[in-house]
């Protein structure tokens, strides 16, 4: 897989990338539930419920993907 600016060839070097991808992710997300994301949903166990369903649906993606990062 050619991204212009890394070629990743190995399997190693697209798990790298797939779990990079994942952790910049939940960084994200968790600064901006933790600034906007207050306000915009008050219950705390309503938030926590809709981020695990949410990473349940991507890990189901996954699975479903014939290739990662063919």
């Amino acid at each position: 897989l050619n991204l212009g600016f890394i070629n990743l060839t190995t399997a190693s070097d697209k798990l790298a990338a797939n779990e990079l991808g994942w952790s910049i992710g939940m960084l994200l997300g968790g600064a901006f539930m933790s600034t906007v994301g207050a306000k915009v949903v008050g219950d705390n166990m309503r938030r926590v419920a809709f981020g695990v369903i949410l990473v349940g649906v991507t890990v189901m993606g996954l699975g479903v993907a014939p290739n990662l990062l063919a």
